[in-house]
This record gives structure tokens, sequence and C-alpha cells, in this order.
């Protein structure tokens, strides 16, 4: 038995690949092999009862079977098999004959191939070897029977018959007879199974392989064996793969994979172990228990002694009081593969104060060490051996963990915002210390728009942890969403940590303040290019705001139907249309509507006017809805003398350039207040009502005859500036100051040409080409200063200038017309001055009517607020506050 070592499978694996050899040999040379002769196939013989095991009898068997040998290096290469397939396919019988060749040279020897036939399915060779040698010291003598199957050109199976082959080489002397077959499947690789049987000529020593399988993958690589082997002086072993083998990405074997060896009495297993190393376990009753164990190196076959476990620590890069130390992973193996327990150690600082393999993070504190030592004993009965290893690491300063948030996150243009880091800490418990900075000056405003601004920060030095900022800045139209890019606080704990926080990572949306709608007056028959002015208010006492129109005689009324009612329903739409024939006040046009209670009746009524007549019409409203015939009320008349230094008079009335209403008696009745012009300068009438009627009473001549045009303005702003609880005046640059005996005051701001009232303490005024407001601040009971610092504003050109609550909070914003661009600008007034500056533009382009009036501001939805109404060429714009 002892010469069967040399015996190796890839000797038997070359046989099986002889074959291809002969399709890819030189031709040329002779050889007939008709001195060839059958020779009888060998017979074993031996012991054929099942073999008393030890690890020296597995020894050989393992050694002469070469199973996982790291030699074992097969060639059984499918794109070898296949070109010998397409060679074999494509030949004919003739071709065959003339492959009956001598070779010399590194191939020596003859190979009879006469008797074969080729087909395209199945192909019988039979190859007689006459001292063949390839080249690699072994000479082949005798014969091999090859027949193979084919699929599609493609090698299927083959099977081998051997008569007596002998191999013969300077070690050994080896005769062989049997047959091998061989299954290639692409679902799992090769598959051998062998019958045969073996003879050492030298001393008569003999093994047999009965259905003896060895399963390969794609890489022909061993997975599994299975049958068994006889030896003439030792018997049978069953050979079993318990585990499949495996390899790594080189190809190596895997430790762990089991072949399994029964005897008579016993079993022995072997086991790929690590660094090239076999495991042989020892059952000596077949019962599962391992009785002894055994470390070969599976090359030498030399006895190993045991080695101890080896540990593999990996720590976190870095430790602080929160640091998860779950992290912590420990790899441990034994080269042996014994069973081994395991031990851990922490300590903190030279104390032991854990021993399972977690930690928790109470037990240490920053600046301390921490360590881990990990100790695994392997199970070898009276040889146990003890591998550790330990890993050490200062515990860091954490820095403080920033938590920055913002008081609101939807704000309104100008509100102020509160950046609160004071949930902010430090995992350590150190105290922190905030530092606020401001690295730009500005905002980021995002749809493409970008300026710059002022970027303040309000620090309160007690409670340092929150801070707030607001800005001005010009704004565009409907911008979405800010970032406070120039705010960054950092964090100091103290003892070297520092942690910041640029609020550049904070999105903060701004909410728009209106809802848009539009009345399109085509829908209603009425063409825009005939409007001649409009006013608002409730003309069918249901609650809800109506428009009321005048339209000059070349609109599409021509009819004279010159008043048109558009009347609101309960979902702000204004469908219903309503059309009132009117008797013509100056040819072409109608300058001015106000919607009022004039006649105290509870009802609306119209008063109409135009700048080229001396007075107005009123149309009063009927229980029934419809409107009565007009009344004519016409303003004062001034007699004056043209030429002084001649006895000559002539007389003048103010024409009506603009109307307003307003209790100017306190009798809580609704009167009218006109402005207009006249030779002698601006006029100011007023027609108080009485008895259902209005009637003129005062009359106020503001300017010479040569400035009234500067005078002439399309709004009048009535309300009590002087808090004397009497209705005041504001027109143009004027401020005409109401007293007990119903006479006015005038008092006259030449540095600008519109004025209005922001609150009891301070006036807005605006020059129409400048970019700038001017503030002016009580000084006196009826004296406003002018302050240094006003607001600059977008766009110049402004025609209108209004203040009205339009975000609901009790105080009066800034609204701006500007007529040469459509659009308006809204300034909102917040706690600490105006912000926003922000400009809305309109869909259409203004219709500017006779007066020059687009735009007025009503609570049209009944929600508080003050809603903006604009006529322009496509019909009406109505901003709706939020």
């Amino acid at each position: 038995m002892s010469r069967i070592k040399g015996i190796r499978m890839q000797n038997l694996f070359k046989i099986v690949l002889v074959w291809v050899v002969i399709f890819f040999t030189a031709c040329g040379g002779g050889g007939s092999g008709e001195g060839s002769t059958r020779i009888d196939s060998l017979n074993y013989i031996g012991k054929t009862t099942a073999a008393n095991l030890d690890e020296v009898v597995v020894q050989k068997f393992i050694k002469s079977l070469d199973i996982t040998s790291s030699n074992n290096d097969l060639d059984v290469s499918n794109d070898v098999i296949q070109k010998a397939s397409n060679t074999v396919v494509s030949k004919t019988s003739g071709l065959v004959s003339n492959l009956n060749k001598q070779v010399n040279g590194t191939v020596s020897g003859s190979v009879d191939v006469t008797r074969s036939t080729i087909s395209s399915v199945k192909t019988e060779i039979i190859a007689v070897f006459d001292n063949y040698n390839d080249g690699d010291d072994e000479t082949l003598n005798g014969e091999v029977t090859y027949v193979i199957t084919t699929n599609n050109g493609v090698i299927t199976a083959m099977t081998m018959t051997f008569k007596l082959l002998q191999m013969k080489d300077d070690d050994d002397d080896i005769s062989m007879s049997g047959q091998i077959d061989v299954v290639d499947s692409s679902r799992i690789g090769k598959t051998f199974t062998q019958n045969i049987v073996f003879k050492n000529n030298e001393d008569d020593s003999m093994m047999r392989l009965e259905d003896f399988v060895i399963v390969f993958d794609e890489n022909d690589k061993e997975l599994s064996y299975s049958g068994k082997v006889y030896a003439s002086e030792l018997g049978y072993v069953v050979v079993s793969t318990a585990i499949e083998l495996s390899y790594n990405e080189n190809g190596e074997l895997n430790a762990g994979g089991e072949i399994h060896y029964q005897g008579k009495d016993s079993t022995i297993i072997e086991k790929s172990a690590y660094d090239n190393t076999v495991r042989l376990e020892v059952d000596e009753g077949s019962n599962g228990t391992v009785d002894k164990v055994e470390i070969y190196d599976s090359s030498t076959f030399t006895i190993i002694p045991n080695r101890e476990p080896v540990i593999s620590i990996s720590f976190p890069q870095s430790i602080y009081t929160d640091t998860d130390m779950s992290q912590v992973t420990i790899d441990i193996y034994d080269p042996d593969l014994d069973a081994y327990m395991t031990e851990y150690e922490w300590y903190v600082d030279d104390k032991i104060e854990s021993t399972t393999l977690a930690i928790s993070n109470k037990l240490f504190k920053k600046h301390q060490t921490v360590k881990l030592k990990v100790m695994a004993i392997d199970d070898r009965e009276g040889d146990a051996k003890v591998g550790s290893s330990s890993v050490e690491q200062m515990v860091l300063n954490s820095k403080p963990i920033v938590k920055l948030l913002l008081d609101k996150t939807n704000i309104e243009v100008g509100d102020k915002i509160v950046l609160d880091a004071s949930g902010s800490y430090d995992v350590d418990g150190d105290s922190i210390l905030f530092d606020w900075q401001t690295q730009n000056r500005g905002y980021n405003i995002h749809d493409d728009a970008y300026t710059q601004g002022t970027l303040y920060l309000d620090i309160n030095e007690s409670n340092r942890s929150k801070v707030s900022f607001l800005g001005e800045e010009p704004n565009y139209d409907n911008f979405k969403e800010i970032k406070p890019y120039g705010v960054k606080v950092t964090l100091d704990d103290q003892d070297g940590g520092l942690s910041e926080f640029n609020s550049s990572d904070i999105i903060v949306n701004v909410m728009d303040l209106f809802n848009r709608d539009s009345i399109l007056l085509d829908n209603h028959n009425i063409s825009t290019d005939s409007i001649t002015s409009f006013g608002i208010g409730d003309l069918n006492n249901d609650g809800l705001i109506d428009i009321a129109i005048t339209t000059d005689s070349y609109g599409d009324y021509a009819d004279n139907s010159k008043l048109i009612i558009l009347f609101q329903n309960n979902l702000n739409q204004f469908t219903e249309v309503k059309k009132i024939s009117l008797e013509d006040i100056s040819p072409y046009s109608y300058d001015n509507i106000v919607v009022a209670d004039v006649n105290n009746d509870e009802l609306n009524d119209i008063a109409i006017s135009s700048i080229t007549s001396n007075g107005f019409n009123v149309y009063y409203q009927n229980n029934d809805g419809s409107f009565s015939t007009k009344t004519y009320y016409e303003t004062k008349t001034f007699s004056y003398n043209p030429f002084p230094e001649e006895n000559f008079l002539e007389e003048s009335s103010n024409s009506v350039k603009y109307m307003n209403t307003a209790d100017l008696n306190n009798d809580g009745k609704e009167d009218i207040v006109t402005v207009g012009q006249s030779m002698l300068g601006t006029g100011i009438d007023i027609f108080i009502q009485n008895d259902g009627n209005l009637s003129s009473e005062r009359n106020v001549l503001l300017d010479g005859y040569e400035d009234h045009n500067k005078h002439l303005s399309s709004y009048i702003d009535v309300q009590d500036i002087d808090n004397n609880d009497l209705q005041d005046l504001v027109i143009a640059n004027y401020i005409l100051y109401q007293e007990e005996n119903g006479t006015f005051t005038e008092v006259l701001y030449n540095d600008v040409e519109r004025l209005t009232v922001l609150n009891d303490s301070k006036l807005i005024g605006v020059n129409g080409f400048d970019k700038h407001l001017s503030f002016y601040t009580k000084d006196t009971n009826r004296i406003y200063e002018k302050e240094e610092k006003g607001i600059d504003i977008l766009l110049a050109n402004t025609t209108e200038l209004y203040s009205a609550d339009v975000t609901g909070d009790g105080k009066k914003d800034i609204i701006l017309g500007h007529e040469a661009y459509n659009n308006f600008t809204i300034l909102v007034q917040k706690e600490n001055g105006f912000y926003g500056n922000q400009v809305y533009s309109l869909n259409s382009e203004l219709n500017f009517t006779y007066n020059e009036k687009t735009m007025a501001l009503k609570d049209i939805d009944n929600n508080g607020k003050e809603d903006i109404f604009f006529l322009g060429r496509n019909g009406f714009e109505i901003f709706y506050t939020k």
C-alpha cells in the first residue's frame, strides 16, 4: 500500500485529455501499430472488507488520492474540450486513418487510432499507445477507448475504458484498467464517475475505485467526493463529503470543508484548516464523537502543534462619551478549527469596569483611557491554548451639538425672525458659550433675484443662546423664500470643543400678501377703452361690495347707457350686470364716481362728476334697487378781478377733479367734499347732508391762479389728524385742519407733491419722480418736521399714495401706485419700521381715465383687511389680502 501513493488524480485526468493531444500533434512519421495485442483487464486482488481505520491509515488513503492537496492543479479546461469537440465533428473517417503517425522530438512513441469512427452525435476513438510520451516523463502503453457524445458541436459526456494501460516514470510503474464516465453540466460543472483498478507493478499492491464520484464546479475545482476506495493490504473505506468544499477569489481552498472516511469501526473526518493545514478528527466508534485530533501540513503531512486562537479587535476611530460602543467588533478564529471560549475585560484608567462584550457610556468620561482585553481559550483537551489581544484609546472631548431652530418658518415681509440655539447641548456636560456673527450683510433671495441689504443682529447679552435678525432690502415681485445666509453661531465648550452652524442651511418661506383675481369686462360686453371712471360700494344692500362704471358715448353703450353696475355674489364673483341710462353732464366724460348714502336712507347712492362741469349729479337708490333721476349739485361761484387796475369782475366756479365722502360735521351723516380748479386756483367745496339733500356750505380756495395745477390731486384723504374729533383734509401736499366753527386752517409742505397720514404722529410724503419717501414727525399739535432718514423705493413715477392696513395687524402700511410701470409697491409696517418694498405687477396695462384714477382700496371680501382694486386694459384686477 505504501507505493500506491504515487498514483495522483491529475494523472487520471491527463489520460482523459490524451485524445485532445492526438488531434493536435504534428503530422508526419510512421508506425502502423500492427504489433499491438489485446490485453486482458486487471482483476483486483486484495482485502474486500472494511478497513480498520486510524489516522495513519487515513493518511495513506489521502496521500494516494491526493484529496485537498495544495499541489492538485487539474487542467480540465472548457476551452480545450470545446476546441477538441469542434475538431472531432469536422473530421472525416478518412482523416482519422491519417493520424496514425510516429511522432519524434518532445513527443515520442505512437498512437494507433485506426479503429476510430467519427460522427456529429457520437464519436468512438480507440487509442492504442505504444511507448507514448508527451514530454512529461510518463510513458504510456496500452489501450483506451473514448466514447464522446456531442450536442450541437459541444461535448456533453465522455466515457473512457482502460485496458491494462501502463503508466511508467522514474518513480512509479502503474497499470490500470476500468472505466471513467464524464458528464459536463452547465449548471454545476463536470461529474467524474470512476470504476478503476490500479496495480503497482513494483510490489504488486493494488487499489480499486468503486463508483467513486468527483463533482467539479464551473472553474474545475472539486466540490465533493463519494464512493468506495479499496487498498489490497487494508480493505476499503467509504469516502463522502459532508460539507461541500469552497474556494476563495484566488482559487484557494477555504477552511471548514469536510471529507469523511468510514471504515469498519471508526470514522475519520478530514477538515480543511487555516494556513495550508489539514485537521484529522478520529471518531473511534463512528458515533459522532471526536476521540482524537491531529493537525497536519497538507503538503508534507507532518504533524503541527496546537495553535492558539487568533483575535482581531476593531475600535471606533475616535471615542467620545456618546460614542456607540456597539461599533466595537471582534473577529476570532482558531487556525486548527478548535472550539473556543471568549472572555472580555473593559478597563477605564486601569480599573476593570465590565466583563461583557458591551460597555455602557456612563462608565467613562472624557480624557480617560478605555481599554478592551479579549481572551480566547480553545477546547483542546490536555493542550489548551489561550489567545489574547487588547486595544486602548483615550476618550476625546466632544464638540457641542448645535440645535438651531426658527421661531417661525412662514413669515410676512419685514417680520423679525428669532434663531434659537438654546436647545444646543454638550454631551460631556460642559457649559457652552455662544458667539454670534454676521459674515455677510444681506439676504440671498430665491427666484433668481439677489440684492444687498443690511442684516441686523439683536443679541440679548443676558441670554446669548437666542438672536433675532431682520433686514431692509429691496425685494422682487412674488419671491417665495429667503435664506439668512449671513448669520453664524459658534459654540465653545471651553475645553477646546468648537462647533459652528451657518444659517444658510435655513430656509424661511415668505407668505405672499395677496390672492389675485381678474374681472374680464369682455365677458360682459364692455369695452375697457370706453370706461371713464369707476367707484366701489354696496349697491344692492346685500352687504357685498359692487362696482359702478361710467362709459363715454363712443363706447359699446353709445345708447346713453353710461352707468353700468357689476354686482358681487357670495363667491366673490361679479356676474350680474345692470345698465342705467344717464343724462350727459358733458359730452364725453364722466370722471368721478363715489358710492355713499347721501340721503340717510341706509341705501348707497351714486354721485358722478366731470372735470369739465362745475358740479356733480347724484342718483339716489330706491328700495327696489333702481335709481331715481339725478339731482345736480353745483360748486360755489367766485367773483374776481383779473385786471386790478380796471373796474372789472369775472365769475368762476370750481370744476370737480375728485370727490370723497365723510362725516364732516359730526352729525352721523355722509357728506361730500370735492376738489377742482377755477380761474382763482384750486378750490374745495364741502356739501353737507341735510334733510335728504346736499348743500354747499363751505368753500376753500387753496392757491392763486398761477399754481392751481400743482395742487390738483387724484384723491382726497379725510380723517381726524389733530385729534380734535373733527375730520381734516389731505389734498396733494396740503393739510387742512378743520376748526370748531367749520373753517379750515391750511398747512403746506412744499418739498413733496403728495402726502398721506400714517398715524396721529407721522406723515409720509413723496415727489412723483423721486425714488424716496419722506417721513414727517409731529413736533407740535399741527406742525410736522421732516426726518433726515426716509425710505428708498425701487420705482419712481409715483402717481398714487395711500396708507392702509393690508395685513390686518392694526398698523397702516404704505401703498404706492406707479403709472409708468403698471404696478404698485407695498411697504409693510412692523413694530420697528417698514419692510418689504415688494412690487406687484399687473397682468395688463393700466387704463387711465380722465382723472387718472386707476386704483382704489376697499375691504371687498369682508375679511377686515383692505384689498387693492385696479382698472386695467383688460378689466379689473383685485388683490385680495390674505
